[in-house]
């Protein structure tokens, strides 16, 4: 009885905290190289968990939520049309990603032929951008190798425009204002005194506000920092990844240290063979040679 009741309540749990979590999407046209829509085209992006799709209207319109940030490759598929793929488009939380679709004429490829697809899009992001200046935003991949990751008062002052550390480095001032007036958010909750320390490892996004706050931050007076972090697909796929690198360099250092005995063992064995040779062609002692053939005159 008491697993029945806890089963329902861990899968409400895991529902409240996927909600909680800021969900960013990727919307647009798919269109023929006229501009012409192309209507009910399948468009899929590849999750942790699986492939994640959906299919344009007959005005070739097309929106793919809810995403976790991050980046994304996606393709899009239909008759008559070379299949398209886009590489590296990036998600962040409570934005849309804006993602129109080029379809080609089906090529005419020889028997025989093998031609190796090659992106057809490959999303670059602005630097700011000027319709909110006030939100910055940055995903995993970008600061992964941010020496300051690990100290999220370095990590925020240094990464983002307009964030100062305080003196006593314990807090961060958002354009002049005191550090008591900033509101830190960890997967939609709200979380009371300094900065969090969560593992970089498990961030997803980590999001600033600087100005243009809105409507659900409208109490806070400062700045806001919202950390988004993986979802539990995403953690185990990161796992899974180290697990098999792991195997991989054990593996591959395994096979160097047996290339390296095998090296090692080569002189030794030839030194072995001239010996042998030499212990061949000498005469047993008490053994006379044969005499030498005289030639005939």
């Amino acid at each position: 009885m008491g697993h029945r009741i806890l089963l329902p309540v861990a899968f409400a749990l895991s529902a409240l905290v996927a909600n909680a979590q800021s969900m960013g999407e990727i919307r647009g046209k798919v269109l023929d190289e006229k501009k012409e829509p192309v209507p009910f085209a399948t468009v899929v992006v590849s999750l942790s968990s699986g492939p994640f799709g959906t299919m344009a209207d007959e005005e070739g319109r097309y929106v793919l939520k809810p995403l976790p940030a991050g980046t994304y490759a996606m393709t899009a598929k239909t008759m008559g049309k070379a299949d398209w793929i886009g590489e590296g488009i990036e998600v962040y939380p409570d934005q849309f990603t804006s993602v129109d679709i080029v379809m080609k004429e089906m090529p005419r490829v020889l028997p025989g032929v093998v031609v190796k697809a090659k992106p057809d899009y490959i999303h670059t992001r602005p630097k700011i951008d000027p319709e909110q200046t006030g939100r910055q935003t940055l995903l995993a991949s970008e600061f992964a190798k941010d020496p300051n990751r690990a100290n999220p008062i370095k990590f925020v002052s240094s990464s983002f425009v307009g964030v100062t550390a305080s003196r006593d480095n314990e807090g961060l001032h958002f354009k002049g204002s005191r550090t008591e007036n900033m509101a830190s958010f960890v997967d939609g909750v709200r979380i009371a005194g300094r900065l969090p320390r969560v593992p970089s490892s498990a961030i997803s996004s980590v999001t600033v506000y600087t100005g243009g706050l809105p409507a659900k931050y409208g109490d806070v007076t400062g700045g806001v920092v919202v950390i988004e972090t993986k979802t539990y697909q995403e953690l185990w796929a990161q796992g899974r990844a180290m697990q098999l690198r792991r195997e991989y360099d054990a593996r591959q250092t395994q096979e160097a240290l047996e290339q390296q005995q095998l090296e090692e063992k080569k002189p030794h064995e030839a030194k072995e063979e001239i010996k042998d040779t030499e212990l061949e062609t000498k005469p047993e002692q008490g053994q006379e040679q044969p005499p030498l053939e005289q030639p005939e005159q």
